[in-house]
């Protein structure tokens, strides 16, 4: 028989419980601090973000800051720009604008034309409406321009030394420039209505009364020959 020790080694045999806490398993983080670490993280790149964009703002406004003195220079440069304009000669017409106004029709020489006052009867009724026609002749060589409007080539009724009648009395028309080149001729239709006229072309126009009278036609010096002619009571 073996000898018995007294000591029951399955009673005293410690079991170890590796998952049990102390036994060397790290701890398990809890779900807050996790969820800190997080919102830690998001703040600091926040963080950098806004320092990120106020750098380049600051950046920005100092090159900015230039661009004032530019305009201002700008501007005073332009200024100077203007005076220097403003007191400056007119320019000179060039070659080919003096050229071309040369080329342009000046108005008719009176000494190359001639004026002929003419109406298909020499005697009618006193009272009665009458036609002048009036002719103008050109005998220049170079193309000019003739005003033939009632202020310019003017066509008047005497009797005797009695101012009867005027075509520019009643006429209020503006310039009328006819073009004539060598040997052309304009004529116009000019219509009187028997009455005596004033240069305020009154309304109140008397006719005028039986008798001889006589009309000419006249641009600047140049001056028709009288139509004579009769009214008859």
């Amino acid at each position: 028989m073996e000898p018995h020790s007294g000591h029951d080694d399955t009673t005293n045999s410690e079991d170890y419980d590796t998952e049990a806490p102390g036994n060397g398993a790290p701890p398990k983080t809890p779900q807050w601090v996790y969820w800190m670490r997080r919102i830690l993280a998001l703040v600091i790149v926040g963080a950098l973000i806004v320092l990120v964009v106020f750098a380049v703002k600051a950046v920005l406004n100092v090159f900015s800051s230039d661009e004032p003195e530019k305009q201002s220079t700008s501007s005073a440069t332009t200024d100077s720009d203007k005076k220097k304009d403003s007191t400056q000669e007119p320019a000179t017409p060039t070659p080919d604008e003096t050229t071309q106004a040369a080329q342009r029709p000046q108005a008719c020489d009176p000494a190359q034309i001639k004026l002929t006052v003419s109406t298909a009867s020499k005697e009618l009724p006193a009272g009665t409406p009458m036609t002048f026609t009036l002719q103008a002749s050109y005998k220049g060589e170079e193309p000019c321009i003739l005003d033939v409007s009632a202020q310019e080539t003017t066509v008047t009724m005497y009797s005797g030394e009695d101012r009867i009648w005027a075509r520019s009395d009643c006429d209020a028309t503006g310039s009328k420039p006819m073009y004539m080149e060598k040997s052309a001729k304009a004529t116009l239709n000019i219509a009187w209505d028997g009455q005596r006229s004033t240069k305020k072309c009154a309304d109140d126009r008397p006719l005028a009364k039986a008798g001889t009278y006589r009309v000419v036609a006249q641009y600047e010096t140049a001056k028709s020959k009288d139509l004579v002619f009769q009214l008859t009571k």
